[in-house]
Formats: structure tokens, sequence, C-alpha cells
């Protein structure tokens, strides 16, 4: 009989996990374990005067079921997240920008990219139905994902490349270049190469539909997951090594022994660094993808983009892959007080101080935030990684692999919980 759990790993899909298991197993103890001093993993925000920057997941769609039932079960207070007029850096000049009004916008990407426009919005739809059907209830209990990703025929996504199915249905190379890959490297730091799960969620947010955002940041739903769960959080907590014996699970941490009868890996493997004294499934490790962050309190250079003027830049500037563009995003997240702008420079590489010199007229204030584990280096795959790695220990992030967001963690949560619990009660 399960009775005492250890979660490690306190981001969004942990803290999910834990929240799962108080309801489907009221009676256990759960704790839940982070080397981090916080709650939230890779969900983070900086609150600069009224000014909410988000340096993880930046919003969630109508389309999050789970995420959506959360908020309206906690009450959390949301803002709606208003896509930016955006604009298409090549390294040399703006190539596309957007309206306000989405649909002059609309009208624009017609006339640039013909009908590619229209067949876009119909893979759109098509996305939508077929992930829309992950949430129908009745849902059996899947011990992996391959059995999970059958519904909605989503298996085929996961295993083509997401530039190869965008051109098999007549999206046009022009359009893939200037408008989904900047879009992917926003997302994903990554090109268009991604697995097409990922990409079409990507996609799915653009369709005009509401998008919305924590009032309060969106890790904060992650603390109210862990609240709510009732579990013990153990911060700044590196758990390095997990023996097992006779059905118990010892983790040594702050120089003490406890013993548990399940753990739950709500981290990347890659990542965690574990060292075990029995043996898992072997599969393939994934390589992660770094992002650094600069938020830059000043003024951007318009010369710098052609431009007179400073509201002549687009407010989201994404880039296209050409090696003359040193950084993915540059994002002007709003006015401060003294009159300077509240800027996000992105980049997969270090942000060097020339190139802020050259982006920028004026500076008045850095801070820099650096991902090492930000996503996995996404791509097309047939083989999925385990979520269950031994008796009684089971792995959350395996689902990673598929899509790297909110949801998907969440859904990867309720998947391996739902498994928990089936076993120990069969």
């Amino acid at each position: 009989m399960i009775v005492k759990i250890g979660i490690i790993g306190a981001g969004i899909g942990g803290c999910a996990a834990a929240y799962y298991l108080h309801q489907k197993l009221p009676d256990s103890e759960i704790y839940i374990f982070d080397k981090l001093d916080r709650v939230g993993g890779r969900l983070y925000h900086r609150q600069i005067e009224s000014i909410t920057n988000e340096l993880g997941a930046t919003f969630f769609h109508t389309v999050n079921k789970n995420i959506m039932k959360l908020v309206t079960e906690f009450n959390l207070p949301v803002n709606e997240y208003v896509y930016p007029r955006f604009g298409i850096w090549n390294g040399s000049e703006i190539i596309f920008t957007s309206s306000r009004n989405s649909l002059v916008t609309n009208l624009k990407l017609l006339f640039r990219y013909r009908l590619t426009a229209l067949k876009l919005n119909g893979l759109i739809k098509t996305a939508k139905k077929r992930v829309l059907e992950l949430y129908q209830p009745n849902q059996p209990i899947y011990t992996n994902l391959k059995d999970l990703f059958t519904v909605g025929n989503i298996n085929e996504w996961i295993g083509t490349p997401f530039d190869k199915l965008l051109r098999s249905m007549g999206i046009s190379q022009k359009f893939v270049d200037e408008i989904i890959e900047p879009s992917t490297r926003m997302i994903y730091a990554q090109n268009a190469g991604i697995g097409s799960f990922a990409g079409l969620a990507t996609l799915i947010s653009s369709d005009g539909t509401p998008l919305y955002k924590l009032k309060e940041g969106n890790s904060t739903l992650a603390v109210h997951l862990a609240k709510k769960s009732n579990a013990q959080v153990k911060l700044s907590t590196d758990i390095q090594e997990i023996k097992e014996l006779n059905g118990k699970f010892t983790l040594n941490y702050n120089k003490s022994l406890d013993d548990f009868d399940a753990i739950i890996l709500a981290a990347p493997l890659e990542q965690a660094k574990l060292t075990l004294n029995f043996d898992i499934p072997s599969f393939e490790m994934r390589f992660y993808q770094r992002t650094y962050f600069k938020l830059i309190s000043g003024k951007a250079n318009p010369s710098y983009f052609g431009k007179t003027n400073v509201d002549e830049i687009p407010e989201l500037l994404m880039t296209q892959n050409v090696s003359s563009v040193p950084f993915t995003v540059l994002e002007n997240l709003g006015q401060l007080t003294q009159g300077n702008f509240l800027y996000n420079l992105v980049s997969t590489n270090p942000i060097t101080d020339e190139l802020v010199k050259e982006l920028f007229q004026e500076i008045k204030q850095e801070e820099d935030h650096f991902w090492e584990f930000s996503y996995p280096v996404s791509k097309a795959i047939d083989d999925y990684q385990p979520i269950k790695l031994y008796k009684n220990f089971y792995y959350i992030n395996a689902i990673e692999s598929t899509a790297s967001t909110m949801e998907a963690s969440i859904l990867g949560a309720k998947t391996v919980t739902d498994l928990l619990v089936h076993e120990n009660q069969s």
C-alpha cells in the first residue's frame, strides 16, 4: 500500500502530481523536493514596476483544459494576454509588420502569402479538434505515452518534423521561413524542424482565441497546487541519490535519510544526475536548449533596424534563422515611470555587451537570467521515454519530448498519478 510518496521537482508537473495524488490518496504523506529556493521550476516571472515579465511560459490558451479547470477551481485572477504588434527581422530589414487590427493583419498575410494563410487556418482548426480529444471523459489508464497519443492520432505529428508537415499541407516555404520559424524561435528558441506536435502548439496560440496569463505570475499556479496538496515542500534540497531496498526508496537529503513507498521524478532525468542502486530502462537521453535573457531598461536604437524613431520598431520583434541575426527575440514590454522602456532580449548564445550597445541607444539598467535546461531540443520521435522507470518509480518529464508546455506537464502529471494509483489499488 502506498503511504508515503516523494516527488522530486517543484515545477508545475511536480506540484500538479502532488495535487492529484492528494485528491486520489487523501491519507498519503506527500513530499516535494527541489534544489531551487522557490516553487515553480522553469515557471518564473519578474515584476518591475507595473510590468510582469514571464521568463518561462508566457501565456495559456482556452484549449489547455487542465490549466483552465485549475484556474477556475482555485479562483485565480487572470489577465488577457494581448498579442503585441509583431515584426520579423531578417538581419537587414523588417520584412513583415502586423497591425493592431487583426483584420488588417490577416489581409496583409493574405496579400503577401496568398492561399498559404487560408491553408494554415484549416490546419489550426484540425489541430485543435484533435488535441481536444485528449480531454474526453472516461479515458483509460495509460502505461506509456505512445498509447496516450494514439488519441487524436497525435502520434503521427510527434513522429513528423514540423517543417515537413507544413510543406505536405501546402504551406509555402516562404511562409515557413518568414512567419512559422520566427514563431518557433520565439516559443522554443528552435527552428521549424522541431516535432510537429510542439510546432502545432505554437500555431494554436495564434488562432484568435483569447490567451491568458495569471495576474500574479504563471508560477503561482504551481504554488497553489503545492498548497492544495498539503505536501511538505523541501526547497534548497538537492536529491542526488536514491536507494531501493525491499520495495522502499531511501532518499538522502540534508544529512538525513528518509524512506518512501513511491517516487515521482518531476524534473528532466538529464538534469537530475541521480545515482541509483537499481536498473532503469535504457533510452535516448535528450539535449536541452540553453536560453539567455537580458532585461534592459532604456531605449532601443531604431537605426539598427533601419528606422528613425523608437515607436517604428514593433513591440515584439521575432527573427529569421540567418547567421546575421545574433538574437531570437526583442520585446518591448512597456514604458516605465521615468520614461524609459523595459525590454526583454532573448538569445540562444550569451548576450554580449557589444550587442547590447548596438541594439540600444540608451541603457539605464540591465538584469541577466539564464536557463540551462529551458526546453528539450525538439525533434520528431518514434520512441518515447518511459513514464515508469521501476516498480513505484515514475517519470513525468518523459512527456517533454512531445511538447514542453505548462499543459503538457500537467497532462504528464495526471497520466503518471493515474497509473500510480491504479497499479497500487489493483
